[in-house]
């Protein structure tokens, strides 16, 4: 019979978060890896949304493919059309393009435009006006939410949420109502295991349990839509047809993500 030995990881500990480093002895503390993207996000409530939502699935898409469908935005209008599209994209903004792209190190977040003009279904407005914080699906920001520096850095009215991209596999995307998280663990090649939770504030009654399930539902719809596509562009890939891609200005946070892979790999040889 096999013998399981075990031996103690190094832990710390970021805005209650636990970060595990599965090495003997880390070369920097947790502070300094995530730099100056962690510290101003310091002040969120995280701990404050209590209700959370989580599921998870295997994807037959390489990890850099899962990490950068989350780090551009103008496929909302295409892709989620019949959904969250038309929340984050309006006559002011047809493409969706980013409010904001913020470079931080290894780190990165893009902030997501809001369509203020949206006019949300009989069903929408309902769960909208009794949620306890504004959804993320919704496109919509607290107004009295007082921001870390972080977060809607530059402060711009036509802000829905932000989306922060730890290096390499961690994203949290955050709003002033909600916020969820996305972890992306490598498998192999070609697939990866990915986990999303999502908090929400606490319900105080059953219409705000309402709001959050609905805000859930499109929230869920969005990310299988999203994954959808990965597993099609993974077999696209695996033909070996297509060689390289070429980042136009839009996807800045996604050449920074490539710039910053190929740094570690010229490092690591």
């Amino acid at each position: 019979m096999a013998k399981l030995i075990s031996r103690p990881l190094p832990t710390e500990v970021w805005e209650g978060f636990i970060f595990v480093y599965l090495g003997e002895r880390p070369t920097q503390s947790l502070v300094e890896f995530l730099g100056e993207q962690g510290a101003d996000l310091v002040g969120y409530p995280f701990a404050s949304c209590e209700q959370r939502f989580a599921f998870a699935a295997e994807i037959a898409a390489n990890w850099k493919c899962m990490v950068d469908s989350f780090c551009e935005s103008y496929h909302l209008p295409i892709l989620h059309r019949r959904g969250i599209g038309k929340t984050m994209a309006g006559p002011d903004n047809p493409t969706c393009r980013l409010v904001d792209v913020r470079l931080k190190g290894p780190h990165r977040t893009i902030s997501l435009w809001a369509n203020k003009r949206y006019q949300p279904t009989p069903i929408q407005a309902l769960a909208y006006e009794n949620a306890p914080g504004p959804a993320i699906t919704s496109g919509q920001a607290e107004s009295s939410f007082r921001l870390p520096k972080g977060l809607n850095q530059t402060r711009s009215d036509a802000w829905s949420l932000d989306v922060t991209i730890f290096f390499p596999t961690f994203l949290i995307a955050i709003g002033t109502g909600m916020y969820f998280t996305h972890q992306i663990w490598p498998l192999a090649a070609n697939r990866v295991r990915y986990e999303m939770r999502a908090y929400l504030r606490t319900a105080q009654n059953a219409a705000q349990r309402f709001a959050q399930e609905h805000a859930l539902v499109e929230l869920r719809d969005t990310l299988l839509e999203d994954t959808n596509t990965l597993e099609r562009t993974q077999r696209a890939l695996d033909t070996g047809i297509v060689r390289e891609f070429v980042f136009h200005d839009h996807e800045l946070a996604l050449r920074h993500h490539y710039h910053t892979v190929c740094r570690y790999l010229a490092e690591y040889r």
